[in-house]
């Protein structure tokens, strides 16, 4: 409890600044938890060379890691600043590309299930597809804090997402998209061998969520990769993919794993595209 009152006193401190100020004292803090988190950037590196395979510079790699901090920094300050943004400054912030897909897939009256990953400045892409695509649901994984976790809720409720915990959810997702709601699936996140299906992702066989495509296939939605990228002048770009269609035929499994492949693809394009973007921290390939 201690801990949560230290850090709404901390927000309300923070809003008296300006945007541009309180972004500049989330970046230095970022700067410093980066020197100071040797594990975490050990990490990372890890993360690049599994990948890449050597096809990076050593300097190359440093500068990934060291803005995959500031990233993160950024999606901190931006979970604080959430309840105090507007739907119009949202609009403001947030450029769309290909956005006519989304406006098809609306004007379609099918549910969507929106695939992401922690790239980009995530919580935006939450907050503009919760203001633009109404009725729309997403998961949290529950926090140990119940007082942080319950301004999780209000944080990301502040722009009309109706959230799920993790533990339980598919039942409610599915409730939803049966609905004609829509819903978003982060999909970059490690996963065990019982739950996942086996991509190509960067030439080598890895395990993934085969929900997105399952929830697909059982409600006939509509699957739209969307991912954000942060812009030098602080605002952002979502970048959303066309729609991929789950064909359905005799063999459900391989429907599956072929719409998985092509999320799969999409990420990995994105990645090699602009890497510093992806969040290295995490321990997506612990299986």
């Amino acid at each position: 409890m201690i801990a949560y009152y230290i850090y709404l006193f901390f927000e309300k401190i923070l809003m008296l600044f300006s945007r541009s100020f309180r972004r500049k004292i989330f970046i230095f803090l970022s700067k410093v938890a980066y020197k100071l988190s040797k594990k975490h950037r050990l990490r990372i590196e890890q993360n690049l060379n599994f990948l890449f395979k050597g096809e990076l510079s050593q300097q190359k790699k440093d500068e990934i890691a060291m803005y995959c901090y500031e990233n993160l920094f950024l999606n901190v300050l931006l979970f604080m600043e959430a309840k105090y943004l507007s739907n119009e400054e949202i609009f403001k912030k947030v450029h769309v590309k290909n956005r006519k897909t989304i406006d098809e897939a609306l004007g379609s009256k099918r549910p969507i299930v929106f695939i992401t990953a922690h790239y980009g400045t995530w919580e935006m892409a939450g907050a503009w597809q919760g203001v633009h695509v109404k009725p729309y649901v997403a998961i949290y994984k529950e926090l140990k804090n119940k007082y942080f976790e319950d301004f999780l809720i209000r944080s990301r409720s502040h722009f009309n997402v109706t959230l799920f915990k993790k533990k339980g959810a598919v039942k409610h997702i599915l409730k939803a998209l049966r609905k004609g709601e829509s819903c978003t699936i982060v999909m970059d996140q490690n996963i065990s061998d019982n739950e996942g299906v086996y991509v190509d992702f960067f030439g080598q066989k890895v395990l993934q969520t085969p929900s997105p495509a399952t929830l697909a296939l059982k409600t006939n939605a509509l699957l739209i990769p969307a991912f954000i990228v942060n812009e030098e002048d602080g605002s952002h770009t979502l970048i959303i993919k066309d729609a991929i269609e789950v064909k359905q035929s005799d063999d459900d499994e391989a429907d599956i794993l072929l719409a998985s492949q092509k999320i799969a693809t999409h990420l990995e394009e994105l990645i090699r595209e602009n890497p510093k973007m992806w969040f290295w921290c995490h321990r997506r390939f612990k299986s």
